[in-house]
């Protein structure tokens, strides 16, 4: 029986195997039949086979030569996947696909013949075909797959015929010896990175519209000399990205090219007179830049009204443009080092022409009877120009110079000359321009190269709009421009002259806008015209530098951040009639150290003063309605601040970390506190919170560590969270009848807070809200145990809870982890101890210890349980700037108290003395100043005078 297929991995690993003959009767070769048959070296496919599996000779590596059945219309995925022996192969007339990868790693292929039958080449089909130099696309195929001919490292050329529309991802990915290609107009689009690698191209030649491109078809190709060649037409589309990182050559049959003498240059000969509209120099021709335009070249060509020329373009010829009397305006690129004799004769219509920056010389009768010039700037480097070069430009009105007077031979001007013609340059170059030509005509004196100014829409004035960030220096702004006065200084006009040390604006300008100065480093000084009325947002932002700046009584208005970051501003005058401070107007001005702020203020904005951390005294106007949040936020050098009776809010953060503020009068006006108010606010003493507070915020005064004592206003219902955390000095503190609540955190910390009232109103305690009271021994509670959690007394270890006897809610003999002492017992009566805190008319006599009634008379005085550790709970003396003080309880019925110092123990007077009134607590302080003294010693003395 003959055999009709070869099955599925039939040979699959006869690595032995080295030849083999396949009978006629075959008409079906399965999948991986001969795969990995690494002997193998030859095969002959008979005619009766239509159909090979994918990957039947995969790895076939010894294979050199096959040849395939005229049957066979396709060729399989990886059929000769790794045939790396393989030279050459007939592929017949029947295959009209190749498959996925089909002869991938065939790295001994050098040629292919791929018939017109086949239509598609599959994704990697000859990826790897490193031995490869040249292959043929036929006509048929009308897309190359992803990776077709990717790593084809020795393929030189190919064409790509006008039936492909498609180009795949990485199409000819490291074809690192291909050095040119051709692409039809067929093509409509190339994929990904579709020539990466390619680093031997040097021409691209396009015969349409750009295709569209998937990302960057080029890749890491970085070769400087890769020509991108298309037709004029087309020029637009090759204008952009990818296209125009490379060199252009644009076909033109207008246009006329010759090689120099030496080869490595291209000179523009020729134009067709026809032509007419805009044209495009190419920048290349034949492999090499184009660099001159020739003698002549644009003779007569009276139609074109546009010609863009090339940067690649160093050279234009005398005559090049001569008679173009449509040509409307020109782009010189600043290549070009001179323009020559002749150049623009009787180009009547131009209007508009660049000298570039790298022109060193002008020809003679350069521009002559081109009479639609209106003005014209000459470059710094020309330092020459010819005879009658602006003979008949009768419409010439403004001529500028950049640099000095260039020299001139002969008349530069006929009797053409437009009366209005004026001549501007800068103002160091003065002196050049006060000899003829220059001298006989009315100057403009443009005192600067870096500034650009813009005509307003008036056509009235002048704007500055513009300085070079390279500017350096003083600058003087001009009152004029072009004639026109200068009136306003736009927007970002200097922002970033980070190198600008002073301005001088004259008194012309009337406005500067927004930014004006931003982000000038060095500006030290700067002062402001009359006519200026207002001063715009971030026009001196971070302008760190600026030390001086006089404003003028006209401004009516100050922009937000107008000063933000001046940290070297030491003051400044706010005119009388600024109405609003601007949310961060001197924010971080760290060197302002005083400030008035005007009567018609209103309002002061967000982070106003913000981290003006040497500005030591502020006086707020009674006019100030409003003070925005973080408004002396950081400023940690101020001592007083006076808040005005028309402030009813005090926003959060307005003091926060002001480490010097000693004191500070909260007016009755006032009826919320916001959170961390007074944070850090260390050197703070003592503050008097008025009734009219309702509300205290979160934090208000943590870690005001000098506070010594405080009252809470009645019209408190609760305590806010850490609003006395670490105020390490507070002694005392008064909780009012109607606070319901203590917050969490409130007093953590309070070092020096040895007792405290709870009023029998509180119904809870908040988390830790007395931890690390170290030295808290006593709290009363005057009511019901409130709720309260297990962690309030945590690290407050010496606390003992003194509780009424008919109070519940209290577990004896501890709560909350700490000793109970019930009062109203036979052994501690209640009304003993609450007349020792205003609640009863005398003292239990059975509390006298000595018998004497001494201990009695002083618990009394000072406000102190008599008991044992009566002796520890003396009032201590302390020393403070230039004195020394002692703060006690002075307020109660039938005492009398005198207080004196001495410097010898032996002598004492109490003229020395300034005995403070009662607060609120009834605490008094006594201070004796130390001034001249060596030694300083302070008593109190206490005496009964209507006590029962």
């Amino acid at each position: 029986m003959p055999v009709t297929e070869i099955a599925d991995g039939a040979f699959d690993w006869r690595d032995s195997l080295t030849s083999i003959e396949i009978p006629d009767s075959v008409v079906f070769i399965g999948d991986y039949a001969f795969s990995n048959c690494f002997s193998l070296s030859n095969i002959i496919i008979p005619d009766s086979v239509h159909s090979i599996g994918q990957y039947a000779f995969w790895e076939c590596s010894s294979l050199t030569s096959v040849k395939l059945s005229a049957s066979i219309t396709s060729i399989a995925e990886s059929t000769f996947f790794g045939c790396s022996s393989l030279t050459k192969i007939t592929i017949p007339d029947s295959v009209t696909s190749l498959g996925y990868a089909t002869f991938l790693n065939c790295s001994s292929l050098t040629n292919i013949t791929i018939p017109h039958s086949v239509t598609s080449i599959g994704v990697d089909a000859f990826c790897g075909c490193s031995s490869l130099t040249n292959i043929t696309i036929p006509d048929s195929v009308t897309s190359l797959g992803r990776g077709a001919f990717s790593g084809c490292s020795s393929l030189t050329s190919i064409t790509i015929p006008d039936s492909v529309t498609s180009i795949g991802d990485y199409a000819f990915e490291s074809c690192s010896s291909l050095t040119n290609i051709t692409i039809h107009a067929s093509v409509t689009f190339i994929g990904d990175k579709a020539f990466d690698g390619c680093s031997s191209l040097a021409w691209i030649t396009f015969l349409g519209e750009a295709p569209s491109v998937k990302n960057d078809p080029f890749g890491t190709i970085t070769n400087e000399n890769l020509i991108i060649k298309y037709q004029v037409e087309y020029a637009a589309a090759f204008q952009s990205s990818p296209w125009n990182r490379y060199l252009a050559e644009i076909y033109n049959p207008a246009l006329s090219y010759t090689l120099s003498d030496d080869g490595n240059s291209a000179i523009l000969t020729h134009c067709s007179n026809s032509a007419s509209g805009s044209i495009l120099i190419s920048p290349s021709y034949n492999g090499v830049p184009v660099t001159a335009i020739g003698e002549y070249a644009f003779l007569g060509c009276s139609s074109l009204s546009h010609i863009s020329i090339p940067d690649t373009v160093t050279f234009i010829g005398d005559y090049a443009f001569f008679r173009c009397d449509s040509l409307i305006n020109l782009n010189i690129p600043d290549s070009v080092t001179s323009i020559g004799n002749y150049t623009f004769w009787q180009c009547s219509a131009l209007s508009e022409i660049n000298i570039p920056a790298s022109a060193t010389s002008i020809g003679s009768y350069a521009f002559y009877g081109c009479k639609s010039l209106g003005d014209l700037t000459i470059s710094a480097a020309v330092a020459s120009i010819g005879e009658g070069a602006f003979f008949g430009c009768s419409s010439l009105v403004q001529l500028s110079f950049l640099g000095n007077a260039p020299s001139v031979t002969g008349d530069l001007f006929d009797f053409t000359v437009n009366e209005k013609l004026t001549i501007s340059y800068q103002h160091e170059y003065y002196h050049s321009f006060q000899l003829a030509p220059w001298s006989l005509y009315p100057a403009d004196l443009d005192d600067h190269p870096d500034l650009t100014y813009t005509l307003s829409s008036d056509g009235n004035s002048m704007i500055l709009t513009a300085c070079s960030s390279s500017v350096s220096g003083s600058i003087h702004i001009s009152s004029f421009y072009l004639g026109v006065p200068v009136t306003a200084i736009g927007d970002s006009a200097f922002a970033s002259c980070s190198l600008l040390s002073e301005v001088n604006i004259p008194d012309s300008i009337t406005s500067i806008g927004d930014s004006a100065f931003e982000n000038c480093e060095s500006l030290t000084t700067i002062i402001l015209p009359e006519a200026v009325t207002s001063i715009e947002s971030y026009t001196f932002y971070n302008c760190s530098s600026l030390t001086i700046i006089s404003i003028p009584d006209t401004v009516t208005s100050i922009g937000d951040r107008a000063f933000c970051g001046c940290s070297t501003l030491t003051s400044i005058n706010i005119p009388e009639s600024v109405t609003t401070i601007e949310d961060y107007t001197f924010y971080n001005c760290s060197s302002l150290t005083s400030v008035i702020i005007p009567k018609a203020v209103t309002s002061i904005g967000n982070r106003a003063f913000y981290g003006c951390s040497l500005l030591t005294c502020v006086s707020i106007p009674d006019s100030v309605t409003s003070i925005g949040n973080y408004v002396f936020y950081n400023c940690s050098s101020l001592t007083s601040v006076n808040i005005p009776d028309s402030i009813t809010t005090i926003e959060d953060y307005t003091f926060y970390n002001c480490s010097s503020l000693t004191s500070i009068n909260i007016p009755d006006s006032v009826t919320s506190i916001g959170n961390y108010v007074f944070y850090n606010c260390s050197s703070l003493t003592s503050v008097n919170i008025p009734n009219s507070v309702t509300s205290i915020g979160s934090s208000a005064f943590s870690f005001c560590s000098s506070l010594r004592n405080i009252t809470i206003p009645s019209s408190f219902t609760s305590i806010a969270r850490s609003m006395f955390y670490g105020c390490s000095s507070l002694t005392s503190v008064n909780i009012p009848d109607s606070v319901t609540s203590i917050g969490y955190y409130v007093f953590y910390n309070c070092i020096s807070l040895s007792s405290i009232n709870i009023p029998n109103s509180v119904t809870y305690i908040d988390s830790y809200a007395f931890s690390g009271c170290i030295s808290l021994s006593s709290i009363y509670f005057l009511g019901d145990a409130p709720a309260a959690s297990s962690t309030i007394f945590q690290n407050s270890n010496q606390v003992t809870s003194y509780i009424l006897a008919d109070s519940t809610g209290f577990t004896t003999p501890s709560w909350q982890y700490r000793p109970v002492v019930v009062i109203g017992t036979e052994q501690l009566p209640a009304d003993s101890w609450l007349q020792l805190h205003g609640r009863a008319p005398h003292v239990d006599l059975s509390l006298d210890d000595t018998g004497d009634g001494v201990s009695l008379l002083m618990a009394r005085a000072l406000n102190l349980r008599p008991d044992e550790n009566l002796a520890g709970k003396m009032p201590k003396p302390q020393i403070y700037d230039g004195s020394l003080g002692l703060m006690f309880h002075g307020q109660s019925k039938g005492v009398d108290y005198l207080v004196e110092s001495s410097s010898d123990l032996v002598n004492w007077s109490s003229q020395n003395v300034n005995l403070s009134e009662p607060d609120a607590d009834g605490m008094r302080m006594a201070e004796a100043s130390t001034e001249g003294e060596e030694k300083l010693f302070i008593r109190l003395t206490v005496y009964a005078s209507e006590l029962d």
